[in-house]
């Protein structure tokens, strides 16, 4: 490929084209140059709803798609979700990338042998799991597929409701640095371990967030999707610092 063909030309030196698909369906004539003023039409009306619907903005190649600062489906910095809620887009969860921020999952281990997922957004490729391994709560993070970052804690998951918490503090200084996590059980620290890189932009295109389960490819070879919860999951949040 040329150096010319692989220029990205801007949107506002693109042509713009016409065409009439009652008579001409397969784009044959361009009625661009004959009718300007319904072109002209056609441009505010696209504008309008563009604007309208949040569609800008625009941008024309892979690498400005995913790091380009577009509308989110979720706002806030916080939000809390139920089990069985499934492949969610990573743009509908609250953003965690480049800051602190914390998991809490409140649960009930009835016969004291509960264990299997409680949150995870991503996957082989990137992204992050928060799990009951053994009896073990456990925070696994998954660095572009090529590090994983493990904190386990120290104590086995209690017979009965309790409050099983990750908490990140990242080390600040720009996108995709690292930080340090703490487990908590009931309040008490109960694990820390470093995270030291993180990824800045998107984990995953294609895996999604998934609650109580993982139906996407596992963050953790320690583990095998769907890993559904075999407690009761009350609730997930989610906190953006």
């Amino acid at each position: 490929m040329t150096a010319a063909a692989k220029q990205v030309v801007p949107f506002d030196e693109d042509a713009w084209e016409l065409y009439d698909l009652r008579n001409d369906f397969g784009h044959a004539t361009n009625l661009a140059a004959q009718h300007p003023e319904r072109l002209a039409k056609l441009q505010a009306l696209f504008d309008r709803e563009a604007r309208t619907y949040n569609v800008y903005p625009m941008v024309n190649n892979a690498f400005e798609l995913l790091t380009a600062k577009r509308p989110r489906l979720v706002s806030g910095n916080r939000a809390s979700y139920s089990a069985g809620t499934i492949r969610l887009p990573e743009d509908g969860v609250i953003d965690i990338k480049n800051r602190s921020f914390s998991v809490i999952a409140d649960v009930d281990n009835p016969d004291g042998d509960a264990e299997g997922m409680l949150v995870t957004l991503g996957g082989e490729t990137g992204g992050f799991a928060f799990y009951v391994l053994s009896g073990t709560p456990t925070f696994q993070y998954n660095w572009l597929g090529k590090e994983h970052y493990t904190i386990t804690s120290s104590q086995t998951l209690p017979k009965g409701p309790s409050t099983i918490r990750f908490d990140f503090a990242y080390d600040g200084g720009g996108p995709g640095k690292g930080g340090t996590g703490t487990l908590r059980l009931d309040g008490e620290a109960v694990g820390n371990g470093r995270i030291d890189k993180t990824v800045p932009v998107y984990f995953s295109t294609d895996d999604t967030f998934d609650v109580g389960e993982d139906w996407g490819t596992p963050i953790s070879p320690d583990y095998k999707p769907p890993f559904r919860f075999t407690g009761t999951l009350k609730t997930v949040t989610i906190e953006a610092h």
